[in-house]
């Protein structure tokens, strides 16, 4: 290193990144990956009904409206080339595709800095990071069987154990090789304890990073208020909509070398590490999962110290940026407070995440946020951050040395010289890390005479060529400030692995390069029959052309005769793997399909058949006649008071009207009804009457005869003028609802309107399936019994004597006595009828509680619960 550049990191001890391998979402490589994000992409993807049908997950989920089918997919995640790595294909199998990727991206980031494995003479380490396994997952069964090699095989496969230790295996590396696991900072303090194992004399170069993969990547998630996930599948890091983030996946891995070594060695140079720092928060914060200003504080702080960098000089910052209500403003209130003892100027530096892009990445969310910030500082370009419209509220950026940039910003080259960025990455559970990057210092191009420039392309299948190809394109297309055609040449030439599959490029210059990979990228896929040529956009002798050719099908090509190697290396895209799909066989590793999912795919499949079957034509019909009765009956219950006259709260109406506490849910439900149709306004301490609806119930009830539901008319008919007296207990409400003991009204409703056989049909078949495939007794609970529609097809599906028991209950006696009759007459079981609850005890009923039914048995015990939301509330 010369002595200006010792002058300038003074005591510190910079670390290059001198390659870097990624898979993100929609971005195969570190060039497309700059290209997306600076483009502002959202790399998220939506999931129709196809889609998590493909993925094994029930598209009937796209119905829930806390659903949200949306997550950041790596394309070609379950591919592997087996071979290329030295695995059986069953091996290979077994491996959680984490590992995989993790595997290839660290091979890629040896590749691009131009050191093969096999020719490694260094002492090279690496430690990484992956998310808990969901591929194959441990049984109790693989526990007993950890002697047989297949199980053992499978386990180590899974294990996050084995991540660093597999490719320090693969690749012959002899350096310090470990996981390491902090949640969301994980592969953030790997790459600071890969710098300090450099530091330490320990290895001369490591491969840091993570990877993140979850199984099905199509899953979708379920959105919750006040968790950490979006509700609607978007990440919006600092806006005033933020309302969290999103599950992503993606794998990276960097390749660290001391910057003193780098420059003696010609590496090219993505980004210099001037400082690293970690710790954790403590019991500093509200919660284990919550963050802690102190703790982020500090470890900005530490980083700065390290680095020996003043705050005023950094001009971009890399956040975590969750996207949470709470944790973005206190991850900004870290970082002002980190920063002002440097008196820096309100919007002096970006602030972006990653996330606004394609979610949190979780264990590799650190390295990705790296590997952008690096990009960044490469390019001299800030990326935009997406979805920003306003600042959250709890945020006043011009108090702040911060700026949300929603656009790709030029970024000039600072009055000191030195463009710098900050990246910080907090895990659940308090490990924090934050590292100090700069740019790489400037090399000057010595001049080329060069006539021609060649540019190889290598790979292992011709459809690999192809894509290696689009990488050059992409790579070519956005040149860094800097760029040396003759270096870009060298490295493809000299610093670049050999493969069957080649096409050498020859120009005057870079565009001639560029112009040559469109030609062939247009060149339909099938038709591209060679595997080996030479395509020159220059005049060349005969000779000169065999000379070239010779050379690109030598196993072992001497380029030296024809083109010089250069001093110093580029930054190029390398040789794309593909792989075949590489899954294990899941009906042979699972001996048989688990009967409960057995029984959930019976219920299905009856759901679709008597969906098809299910007329709901006049539905729209009975809801307009029930809504203009429910309106018209509750209304009435304000028919003596005038109108305009304030009521008071719900509290004070149940008072007006002598209407007992005990209904004031009901009642608060009605008055909302009431204020929807116009009947009732609200004020500031109440309801207002403000208009009598003017209801034909006659006509209505008419209406809803014409259109089938007789027996519901004649409940409606029945119960809503007496709504009053029931409600002030002046008439008994069973007595209303059942004449006499009568029940044909009611029973008619949950057995034979056209959604009680669709249910009742649907638990039927349930339990059929369930007694088919165990060969137990079974137990029946049914909770709400009622007037006995559902136990009606329930033990009519039952198979004759696997029915040991069946325990009917219900809130009174009335709903118990004829059931028993009825249902003791079509079965052999013994029918226990039981009241629910806590109510008092009736002659010839015991009450019940759940305790005294779930005991111990050699049986299979079915809670079945009809119209009873209370009681499975209290289970």
């Amino acid at each position: 290193m010369t002595d200006s550049l010792a002058e300038h990191y003074g005591d510190t001890l910079p670390i290059a990144i001198i390659g870097a391998g990624c898979r993100f979402p929609q971005a195969n490589s570190l060039f497309e990956f700059w290209r997306r994000i600076a483009d502002g992409e959202e790399l998220i993807s939506r999931f129709d009904a196809a889609a998590l049908t493909a993925a094994g997950v029930d598209p009937a989920l796209l119905q829930r409206s806390d659903f949200v089918p949306a997550a950041s997919v790596i394309e070609n995640a379950e591919r592997f080339e087996w071979q290329f790595f030295g695995y059986s294909r069953q091996e290979a199998e077994s491996i959680d595709p984490q590992q995989r990727l993790f595997l290839m991206c660290a091979w890629e980031a040896l590749e691009m800095a131009g050191y093969q494995p096999n020719t490694l003479q260094d002492r090279v380490g690496v430690i990484g990071s992956c998310r808990m396994s969901t591929w194959q997952t441990a049984t109790a069964a693989d526990a007993q069987n950890i002697v047989t090699p297949a199980t053992f095989q499978k386990l180590m496969g899974n294990d996050k154990d084995y991540l660093a230790t597999r490719v320090a295996y693969k690749l012959g590396l002899r350096g310090p090789a470990y996981t390491v696991q902090t949640a969301c900072s994980s592969s953030l303090i790997a790459t600071h304890l890969a710098c300090e194992a450099i530091a330490s004399g320990e290895a001369d170069m490591m491969l840091a990073g993570g990877a993140s993969l979850s199984f099905p990547q199509q899953a979708g998630y379920f959105h919750r208020e006040g968790m950490i996930f979006s509700r609607d599948g978007h990440c919006r890091p600092f806006s005033a909509d933020a309302d969290g983030t999103l599950v992503a996946n993606g794998a990276g891995v960097v390749l660290l070398k001391r910057l003193d070594r780098a420059v003696e060695d010609g590496d090219a140079i993505l980004a210099v590490i001037r400082g690293t720092a970690t710790n954790n928060d403590g019991s500093d914060k509200a919660g284990f999962t919550a963050p802690s200003l102190s703790g982020q504080r500090e470890v900005i702080q530490d980083a700065l110290a390290i680095a020996g960098v003043s705050a005023d000089t950094i001009g971009l910052v890399e956040a975590h940026g969750t996207a949470t209500p709470l944790g973005d403003p206190l991850e900004i209130a870290a970082l002002t407070e980190a920063w002002s003892p440097a008196s820096p100027t309100a919007g002096q530096a970006a602030i972006g995440s990653l996330k606004s892009n394609l979610g949190h990445l979780d264990t590799a969310a650190g390295v990705g946020s790296l590997i952008k910030a690096s990009l960044a500082l490469w390019q001299q370009q800030i990326p935009p951050t997406l979805h920003f419209s306003a600042p959250n509220p709890a945020i006043d950026f011009s108090k702040t040395p911060f700026r949300v940039p929603t656009h790709l910003e030029p970024w000039p080259v600072p009055k000191h010289g030195w463009h710098r960025a900050a990246v910080s990455a907090f895990g659940i559970g308090g490990s924090n890390a934050h590292t100090i990057l700069e740019s790489a210092p400037v090399r000057q191009n010595p001049p080329s005479q060069a006539g021609v420039y060649p540019l190889l392309l290598s790979a292992r299948t011709p459809s690999a060529l192809r894509a290696l190809a689009q990488q050059h394109a992409a790579r070519l297309s956005d040149r860094e400030p800097g760029f040396s055609t003759n270096e870009y040449a060298a490295t493809s030439l000299y610093h670049r692995s050999l493969f069957p599959c080649r096409v050498l490029l020859l120009a005057r210059d870079a565009d001639g390069w560029l112009a040559q990979l469109l030609d062939l990228l247009e060149v339909p896929e099938g038709d591209a029959a060679k595997t080996m040529y030479v395509a020159e956009a220059v005049a060349l002798s005969e000779t000169q052309r065999q000379g070239w050719q010779q050379q690109l099908s030598a196993d072992k090509p001497d380029w030296q005769r024809l083109f010089a190697e250069s001093a110093r290396r580029s930054l190029l895209p390398v040789a794309p793997f593909e792989g075949e799909l590489c899954v294990p066989p899941r009906a042979a590793v699972s001996e048989a399909k688990s009967p409960w999912l057995t029984v959930i795919e019976a219920g299905h499949n009856q759901a679709n058949t008597l969906s098809a079957e299910l007329d709901l034509s006049v539905l729209d019909e009975e809801n307009r006649c029930v809504d203009a009765l429910h309106c018209h009956y509750v209304s009435a219950l304000f028919d003596q008071i005038p109108l305009e006259q304030p009521l008071g709260d719900c509290h004070a109406i149940m008072a007006l009207l002598n209407i007992p506490a005990r209904y004031s849910d009901l009642m608060q439900r009605m008055l909302c009804d009431l204020t929807a149709a116009g009947v009732l306004v609200t004020l500031p301490d109440g309801y207002l009457l403000r208009h009598r609806p003017e209801v034909d119930a006659a006509g209505w009830l008419k209406r809803m005869r014409e259109v089938g539901y007789h027996h519901l008319a004649a409940l409606i008919a029945r119960t809503g003028p007496e709504l009053g007296n029931m409600l002030r207990g002046t008439v008994d409400p069973v007595s209303v609802v059942f004449p006499a003991a009568a029940t044909d009204d009611v029973e008619h409703m949950y057995q034979e309107q056209p959604w009680s056989r669709y249910f009742n049909s649907l638990a039927s078949s349930v339990l059929q399936k369930l007694a088919e495939n165990h060969t137990a007794p079974i137990r029946v609970l049914e909770i709400g019994g009622g007037t006995g529609g559902t136990t009606r097809d329930m033990l009519q599906a039952l198979p004759p004597g696997r029915c040991s028991r069946y325990t009917f209950t219900d809130l009174g006696p009335l709903f118990l006595q004829k059931p028993k009759r009825s249902f003791e007459i079509m079965t052999s079981s013994i029918i226990r009828p039981l009241i629910w609850s806590n109510r008092p005890r009736a002659r010839g009923y015991r009450p019940i509680t759940m305790t005294s039914l779930w005991r111990p048995m050699y049986c299979i015990t079915v809670p079945i619960c009809v119209s009873c939301f209370d009681a499975l509330r209290r289970c």
